[in-house]
């Protein structure tokens, strides 16, 4: 709201299918539900092979038979080498419930459906898109907390307070990125690209938290470096 009064922009409804615009303001609200719900059910480390595999094969279908994306070798040796890096970064797996599972898998189909109405949403302004998706985010997560019958905390420490502004900002950086990048970019490729925050989070875990990758999670993290080779490779070949 901030960015849009600084920058004296107007709120226009963006002209594109009304179900694609319902689709980008309700599916990362519904993600995270999905998600949560998931992770209650089966191990975080284990849903985030379902959800990379739900994710990866949502976008890659919408990039083939919605938006016409050429599709290469380099693509399917990327691809696979995602599914099996998620698959050594999320081993072993604990006891599996089928409604975990599919929570899980959900969350990622959800996430690959709102990257790809990225791709309608180009020329509009990303902070007005950005609001309209924060504030229908914001109704249902109100009446979802009137609805599991939760209470506002009665005393808010500053540390907390400067957490969640953080997170908010974080989030909003991340958002607006994603909606750039995907609006310009290939979307199969691009779903393959974000799976660099499999690289990325054992290194901060180590770092911060004195947490170190083990054998297996280097070995997922080869294979998923190796698939951001052949992305480079298919982007230099295209």
């Amino acid at each position: 709201l901030c960015g849009i009064m600084i920058r004296k922009t107007k709120l226009i409804i963006p002209k594109v299918h009304w179900f694609v615009f319902f689709l980008f303001l309700v599916t990362p609200f519904f993600s995270i539900a999905s998600l949560t719900y998931g992770i209650q059910m089966i191990k975080a480390a284990n849903a985030i092979f379902f959800i990379y595999i739900g994710y990866i094969v949502t976008t890659f279908l919408l990039s083939v038979l919605l938006y016409k994306e050429q599709t290469t070798i380099n693509k399917y040796i990327a691809l696979l080498c995602v599914a099996i890096g998620a698959f050594f970064i999320s081993f072993p797996f604990a006891v599996v419930s089928l409604w975990g599972m599919v929570f899980a898998m959900l969350a990622g189909i959800l996430d690959g459906i709102s990257s790809g109405t990225c791709r309608e949403l180009e020329k509009y302004d990303r902070f007005v898109l950005l609001f309209y998706r924060y504030t229908v985010g914001a109704a249902f997560a109100f009446v979802a907390f009137l609805f599991v019958h939760e209470q506002f905390p009665s005393v808010m420490l500053p540390v907390s307070l400067l957490s969640v502004v953080a997170i908010g900002a974080s989030l909003f950086i991340i958002d607006s990125l994603w909606l750039y990048g995907f609006a310009r970019f290939d979307l199969n490729l691009g779903s393959i690209l974000t799976s660099v925050e499999l690289l990325i989070v054992p290194f901060i875990n180590a770092i911060f938290l004195r947490e170190y990758p083990t054998a297996l999670e280097i070995i997922g993290g080869v294979f998923v470096f190796v698939a951001i080779v052949f992305v480079n490779l298919s982007i230099e070949k295209d």
